[in-house]
């Protein structure tokens, strides 16, 4: 035999050494609730007689939410003890600790060598063999293969035994039977991840009932509806609600306390299950060397506090306080001579609402008695079957088409229970019209659901256009701030080819800073749409006007603006007549500075061409004879032109001061004007 088989015929005989006991009975469910966040609650409840344990089974990624969440009650005035729960330590960590390492696959030859110094009996045919392990080798067999020995030590002398001949091996120490059951059963343990027993220890006195409850992870709870329509365009239609469940856990549910809750609490996965494990610093030992002696300081002395112990406390009875407001659901009356006269499909005949509802905080809920349904099975359950007002429109979104609307209703929730998102089939005179969507719709609230096109209405959106005019104007301290008006007009043009009059709802973009002007009367406002309503009747052609207003404010700083500026503003003819007055005035004093502006620079383009003038002058003068009449007529001439100069020095001065004057008249006329 191989000594691969042989180990594995050593684990079959010590596996029935390591079975389990007798698993303890498991506590039903007898609620469950469901949540938007991918969660539910689940609760069993049972009866116990004095001192027992209770066993819940969870898969292993269950185990994370089992011990984040797990609360426990009993109710007989018994005390919770002790949870217990396999652990989750990695398996080759678990087997550190014991003599031998199963961890590694290696077959007899390479546990051997770990249980070296061990008394072992083997049986090889016939013949048994007893003595303590030495080592086990390999070694090289023939056409190559590898043969393992068994060196055993028996009776003074050392005995080889071919694993291949050996058909059983026993271990003598029954303490390391016993090593070798635990190590098994950390290797089956780590195998079957899907099983992992939570026991539960309640203890007291008699019978009691105890309750556990705790959160996993399930799948989100949906809704689903079929809307009936009315025969007239407005009326009472009957709207269907139907809950879709699944029961994704290993547990069959018997008469379960369902409930479907609309809210969406926060919910998180923190690892509880694995142990964790902090890396520490190594440090080696010391020589030994001698230390000398040292005086420590005096410490200051404190009382040292006493910790009081807490024993198990009984788990809050507030799960017995959760408010629970159920409202009486009203079956809808029979049908059944409408039924056999009307050769139509009515799906609410003999569709009876199973949910009570109910306000849970924030949240709404609908519970559902006595839910029967096997393990991972899925069921549809009926919470909805009431009247609603319903109102039939076509609603057009350019963005879903462009030429044609939707067929569509206007829902008012007069069903008295919150409606949760989903999905809806409409029904037309008994038969499918098309599907929608809807979402979360409280009591007495309103939706718009579209189902269908329309192809009898065709609308053109047309071309927008858009102007822009100033309205008015202000000054103030020298600030003119002129606020503009954009006006923004679209024409909607509905042209209806039915047979009936069309009550038509228009999604006209909204866009920030724009005003609805036109119509005045809105059907409803979104963060993105205006919905306008307009009725076209049959075989006609309309028209919805819209208009849109926005108002811009622009300032301007007046001082440092041209004259020719000035004037523009102040021909325009929307500004007020006291504040055109003022643009007029300041262009006049803004011209005075250009003006003198003007007269100072042509006077400094004289001077420097006099200065010019001058030094060519006295050059020249170098370089003739003083005796001569040319030489004269130089002086002179240079005479004249510093005349000149000093003149236009003193026009240079006064054009200065008379520009600072101008300068300082401007700016106190618009520093202080303000005109409102």
């Amino acid at each position: 035999m191989s000594a691969p088989r042989l180990l594995a015929g050593l684990l079959l005989l010590l596996l029935p050494l390591s079975a389990a006991a007798q698993s303890d009975p498991t506590v039903p469910i007898e609620k469950v609730v469901f949540f938007k966040s991918g969660v539910s609650y689940v609760e069993h409840r049972g009866t116990v007689q004095g001192t027992t344990t209770m066993t819940l089974r969870f898969r292993d990624e269950q185990m994370k939410d089992v011990l984040k969440s797990l609360v426990l009650q009993d109710l007989g005035g018994g005390r919770v003890g002790t949870i217990n729960y396999p652990s989750q330590d990695p398996l080759s960590r678990t087997l550190e600790g014991f003599q031998m390492d199963l961890s590694e696959p290696g077959g007899l030859g390479r546990l051997s060598n770990q249980l070296r110094g061990a008394a072992v009996t083997l049986a090889t045919g016939d013949t048994t063999v007893g003595g303590t392990i030495v080592s086990a080798d390999p070694q090289d067999g023939p056409n190559g293969a590898t043969q393992w020995h068994l060196t055993l030590y028996r009776e003074g002398s050392l005995q080889s035994v071919a694993l291949d001949h050996v058909q059983h091996l026993r271990f003598e120490d029954p303490a390391l039977q016993a090593e070798m059951r635990k190590a098994l059963d950390a290797v089956a343990r780590a195998r079957n991840q899907d099983e992992n027993a939570v026991r539960l220890r309640f203890s007291g006195q008699g019978t009691r009932r105890v309750r556990a409850g705790y959160v996993v992870e399930a799948p989100v709870w949906k809704t689903s509806y079929r809307l009936l329509l009315p025969d007239a365009n407005e009326g009472q239609g009957q709207m269907q609600g139907w809950a879709i469940v699944e029961n994704q856990t290993d547990a069959d549910w018997e008469a379960v306390d369902l409930t479907l809750v609309s809210g969406r609490p926060v919910s998180f996965v923190q690892d509880l299950y694995t142990p964790t494990y902090v890396d520490r610093p190594v440090v080696a030992p010391t020589a030994g060397e001698p230390l000398p002696p040292k005086q420590y300081r005096e410490g200051i002395s404190s009382d040292t506090a006493t910790a009081a112990t807490q024993g198990d406390g009984d788990f809050d009875a507030s799960l017995d306080r959760s408010r629970r407001v159920e409202t009486s659901q009203s079956a809808p009356k029979a049908r059944a001579a409408q039924a056999e006269s009307a050769p139509q499909m009515d799906p609410s005949q003999g569709v009876t609402a199973t949910a009570t509802t109910a306000e849970a905080g924030a949240f709404f809920q609908y519970t559902v008695d006595d839910v029967s349904l096997p393990r991972r099975r899925s069921a549809m359950l009926p919470i909805v079957t009431e009247p609603l007002q319903v109102e039939r429109i076509s609603l057009y979104d350019p963005d879903v088409h462009p030429t044609h609307p939707l067929h569509g209703a206007r829902l008012t929730n007069t069903t008295g229970q919150h409606l949760a998102a989903g999905p809806m089939s409409v029904f037309d005179a008994g038969s499918y019209a098309g599907d929608a969507r809807m979402g979360d719709t409280p009591p007495g609230d309103t939706r718009f659901v579209t189902y269908a096109l329309n192809q009898d209405v065709q609308v053109d959106a047309g071309g927008g256009r858009t102007e822009e005019t100033v309205q008015t104007g202000t000054i103030v301290e020298g600030v003119l701030t002129m606020t503009r008006k954009r006006v923004a007009s679209q024409t909607y043009t509905i042209e209806n080819e039915g047979e009936t009059a069309a009550s038509l709802i228009i999604e006209h973009p909204r866009r920030s800073g724009w005003t609805l002007a036109a119509p005045s009367d809105v059907e409803e406002r979104t963060a993105s749409v205006y919905r306008l309503r307009t009725t076209v009747g049959a075989g006609e052609t309309g028209k919805l006007a819209v208009e849109e207003t926005k108002m811009l404010t622009r300032r301007h700083q007046l001082l440092g603006t041209d004259r020719d500026q000035l004037l523009s503003y102040a021909r325009t003819g929307a500004l007020p007549n006291d504040v055109q007055d003022a643009l007029e005035k300041a262009a006049d004093l803004q011209q005075k500075v250009s003006r003198t502006k003007n007269q100072l620079s042509q006077a400094r383009r004289d001077l420097d061409r006099l200065r010019s003038e001058q030094s060519r002058i006295r050059e020249n003068m170098k370089a003739v004879e003083q005796s001569s009449d040319y030489y004269q007529r130089l002086l002179d001439k240079l005479s004249s032109t510093e005349d000149r100069i000093e003149s236009l020095n003193e026009r240079i001065a006064t054009l200065e001061e008379k520009r600072g004057e101008r300068n300082d008249r401007l700016g106190r006329y618009l520093q202080d004007l303000t005109i409102d």
